[in-house]
């Protein structure tokens, strides 16, 4: 039987979204639409788009929702089966589009789960955030750190820092999650879709949560 729940992880940055979206992937066999690593995927070709996408990483900014929807529909495009969407839709106006494009599909959004974490807490994470550029892992200093120091445990590269995660960005880059992502909080709870999930509590329980929540609404 084909697999066509779809969930939307909504959160700020530093929430947990990445995380808990490849243990869901793990465990219950979903495709995965991450939009950081799509972006990264694109920038990585070496084109006029990816000099642009990279310019907008740097400065902290999200995409505009053109370019962003332009790169999802036409990842979409290779998934048969039901998506975790970890990083979209960000606005209003990419909700919509995503509606009409998994109504193309004769799919739907099944839930939607908002990952609560204080901002305290997500500035600490990201401030201590490493990234493998090869394979994308990802690490934390402090709470999830390499076997050794500066090297990736998958794939052996150098990790690096993300030139975005530096305090002064990570404040712009929650401003604008504060602007134009939290009113899709209003909009998915007037369809009874929201549900949320305490991203400080262990990956056990987060799993666990999804699992009830993914079995009151199949």
């Amino acid at each position: 039987m084909e697999n066509n729940y779809n969930v939307i992880l909504l959160g700020p940055p530093g929430s947990g979204k990445g995380t808990l979206s490849k243990e869901i992937v793990e465990h219950f066999k979903f495709n995965h639409l991450s939009t950081g690593d799509l972006i990264r995927s694109y920038i990585k070709k070496e084109t006029p788009l990816s000099i642009k996408l990279n310019k907008v990483l740097e400065s902290g900014e999200l995409l505009s929702d053109n370019l962003m929807i332009q790169m999802v529909e036409e990842r979409l495009k290779t998934f048969k089966n039901g998506v975790i969407w970890d990083g979209f839709p960000r606005t209003l106006e990419q909700a919509y589009k995503l509606d009409e494009l998994l109504t193309l599909k004769k799919q739907k959004i099944n839930a939607v789960i908002l990952l609560k974490v204080s901002e305290e807490i997500i500035i600490e994470r990201i401030s201590l955030r490493l990234l493998c550029p090869n394979c994308n892992a990802i690490y934390n200093s402090k709470l999830l750190p390499p076997k050794n120091l500066g090297i990736c445990d998958i794939c052996q590269n150098k990790l690096i820092r993300r030139s975005d995660d530096d305090p002064e960005k990570i404040q712009i880059r929650l401003s604008e999650y504060k602007a134009k992502t939290k009113p899709l909080i209003d909009f998915y709870k007037k369809q009874n879709k929201l549900f949320e999930i305490d991203s400080t509590t262990s990956i056990q329980q987060m799993l666990k949560t999804f699992k009830g929540i993914k079995n009151d609404n199949d």
